[in-house]
């Protein structure tokens, strides 16, 4: 058993009982809840923030030890589809957005403002046996924007890798292929999920672009700049079975699979990305 709780902000929702209802879990009084509802399972907030950097705030207050992380309401527009995989990569145990009823009109066709949440849907399901594997082993890295950010780096085991956000080239390295869907709001949307699965192998969710360099590589420190190039066995798109094993469905060659640029988007389904 659960409860959700209708979180205060930093702007509105500020007074109890006036602006929001008074007496709930909020971060203020969630230790308290802790101690006196040891029979919860999980004390669940309502996340319909907009801003990625609070986002990541509340995600990281309910997320312990003896709390799972839960989102039983978010918002279905563009944010939410992006925030979600902060949460996920928090070891989430559900997402869920509010009014998913509305998300098809009267021709049962998506909305325009639920295109990007049902692609990221679509990428947490194909993605789920990774999701499984990866919880909370440090294995499993968001690609999520926040304001005024024109980059995020990561550290692996061998490698440093770069995802950016602005400058043209993610929309550059993702527009020359066929397989993405002009009506979805890919091209503004970075965001999805790092699978390191061991030191060589790297699965790729979402939609973004990867820089990748060996950590010995003098080249790291210039990642946001240029593409320095990473050796590869294999980069191949591809989907899990039933039975949690990946199917390879397309071996990508030539200008697709060099220069050390990885990407992805939900047309392409699960990127494998075999290192050298």
């Amino acid at each position: 058993m659960y409860i959700n709780v209708w979180l205060t902000g930093d702007v509105n929702w500020i007074v109890p009982g006036l602006e929001y209802p008074g007496g709930g879990a909020v971060e203020r009084t969630l230790d308290v809840w802790l101690c006196a509802v040891q029979h919860l399972d999980m004390i669940a907030p309502d996340i319909y923030e907009r801003n990625s950097y609070r986002f990541q705030h509340i995600c990281d207050v309910y997320s312990r030890d003896h709390n799972a992380l839960f989102v039983p309401e978010s918002s279905r527009a563009l944010h939410g589809a992006c925030n979600m995989f902060y949460a996920i990569a928090s070891g989430a145990v559900g997402y869920a957005c509010f009014g998913v009823e509305d998300a098809l009109d009267k021709n049962g066709e998506i909305t325009d403002e639920c295109r990007a949440i049902a692609d990221s849907n679509a990428v947490v399901r194909n993605a789920m046996p990774l999701i499984l594997k990866h919880r909370n082993t440090g294995g499993m890295h968001s690609v999520l924007q926040h304001d005024g950010e024109t980059s995020r780096s990561y550290e692996f085991d061998h490698y440093i890798g770069c995802v950016q956000f602005s400058g043209g080239n993610h929309a550059r390295r993702t527009d020359y292929h066929t397989r993405r869907n002009p009506g979805t709001m890919e091209m503004q949307a970075p965001r999805g999920l790092i699978f390191e699965d061991d030191p060589k192998t790297f699965f790729l969710a979402g939609n973004y672009h990867l820089r990748m360099v060996e950590k010995s590589s003098p080249a790291w420190g210039r990642l946001d700049r240029y593409m320095p190039m990473v050796d590869c066995i294999a980069v191949e798109e591809g989907i899990f079975n039933e039975k949690g094993i990946f199917h390879v469905t397309r071996i990508r060659n030539g200008d697709e699979a060099i220069f050390g640029g990885f990407w992805v988007t939900p047309a392409c389904g699960i990127v494998r990305v075999r290192l050298l």
